[in-house]
């Protein structure tokens, strides 16, 4: 193997690894924003109750796709 496809090979999972970190981060991001964000219902404060449907959901979409 050359030592130019070797880069293209390490720059390619470079880029791979950035992009699963930066889905992960994301997710992160914003799925502790709706858990921990206040809404208005009715005239009162409420947290978002239902954290593990949320995951469960996230989790078979992330599943599906990576299938």
């Amino acid at each position: 193997m050359s030592s130019n496809a070797g880069l293209m090979v390490a720059l390619k999972m470079l880029f791979c690894a950035l992009g699963i970190y930066g889905s992960f981060f994301s997710w992160s991001f914003l799925q502790e924003r709706i858990a921990t964000h206040k809404y208005e219902v009715n005239g009162e404060q409420q947290r978002f109750k239902y954290i593990f449907v949320l995951n469960t959901v996230q989790s078979i979409c992330a599943a599906t796709v990576g299938f």
